[in-house]
């Protein structure tokens, strides 16, 4: 979904996602990116872009390039990759990934298997954002999971 906001001093487009959850095949993570991908090329390289949402990828704890923060929860997996050469392809930027906060503000997933003596959590919605944002305007990303 594409939401097109008028601003002044300049427009904000936000691009709400939802990607295909570990059991369905790579093919239709790819074609999510791709589909993504042609939406940005439509858009003014000079307005503020969003790319939200849950990417069902994690890209663990650490910096491993401009794109993504040293900031992030666990430990990364394959869509944890494709999210970061996404980022790095379209010139954007993990925002939630580079601010420090308690791990209670990192995860924004809950396994129905989690119970004391076996936490599982993670870190799957993320918050691209095009590079220029993030460097002049963003100052933090904070996730309020459910409860």
């Amino acid at each position: 979904m594409l939401v097109q906001l008028k601003g002044s001093p300049i427009d904000i487009n936000i691009i709400q996602i939802y990607a295909p959850t570990a059991d369905k095949d790579d093919a239709e993570m790819h074609e999510l990116y791709s589909s993504i991908e042609a939406i940005l090329k439509t858009l003014n390289k000079h307005e503020i872009t969003i790319v939200m949402g849950d990417y069902n990828a994690k890209v663990g704890e650490g910096r491993t390039s401009e794109a993504i923060g040293p900031h992030g929860l666990g430990e990364r997996n394959a869509r944890g990759d494709d999210l970061e050469n996404f980022a790095i392809n379209n010139n954007l930027v993990v925002m939630n990934t580079w601010f420090k906060q308690p791990p209670r503000r990192l995860y924004t997933w809950k396994s129905p298997m989690d119970k004391p003596g076996k936490i599982v959590r993670n870190q799957i919605d993320f918050i691209p954002t095009c590079k220029q944002t993030f460097q002049k305007q963003l100052y933090n990303s904070e996730n309020l999971p459910r409860r």
